[in-house]
């Protein structure tokens, strides 16, 4: 823990440690879904990922990003195609805590003589006397591809994807 000589600000995230957190929870999502095991083989299939970040700003209040496989949606389906889909959603209120729970470092900053000396302070989860929200996981499948797109836009008009 930092010293009472020690400045620990609660630092808006980088867009650098964001991308960290925003990874990690996909990875965490993903690695949880049994059709991302070794013993699963895909012939043929097709993915997109969508990224939106909502924003406490008023001139920039959302932002997306898209990637998807070429193409995005598979071509020509048989009729017994499913589509999988799945929503995380996270709320950070604090960056500091973000950043412990994710591992990543605080910048401490100490006076020494006249001098401010930043240093990085790297925390463990158990360190954390209050956690932060939890991530919210939502599985939209199975389903057709109508079924899924339409609990989506469920989900989107409720204001949780």
């Amino acid at each position: 823990m930092p010293l009472s000589s020690e400045i620990v600000s609660n630092r808006s995230l980088s867009g650098r440690e964001l991308l960290e957190l925003v990874v990690a929870d996909l990875r965490a999502m993903l690695e949880r879904d049994g059709l991302f095991s070794p013993y699963v083989a895909f012939g043929r299939i097709a993915y997109d990922v969508e990224v939106r970040l909502h924003m406490d700003n008023l001139t920039y209040p959302e932002h997306k990003s898209r990637a998807a496989s070429r193409p995005p949606v598979l071509p020509d389906p048989s009729p017994d195609a499913i589509q999988v889909a799945k929503v995380r959603s996270r709320e950070i209120r604090s960056p500091n805590v973000a950043r412990i729970e994710a591992g990543l470092p605080i910048c401490v900053q100490t006076r020494v003589g006249d001098q401010l000396v930043t240093k990085e302070l790297h925390y463990g989860a158990e360190d954390l006397p209050v956690r932060g929200p939890v991530p919210v996981d939502t599985d939209l499948s199975p389903g057709t591809a109508r079924e899924v797109e339409a609990r989506l836009v469920d989900l989107r008009r409720e204001g949780h994807a």
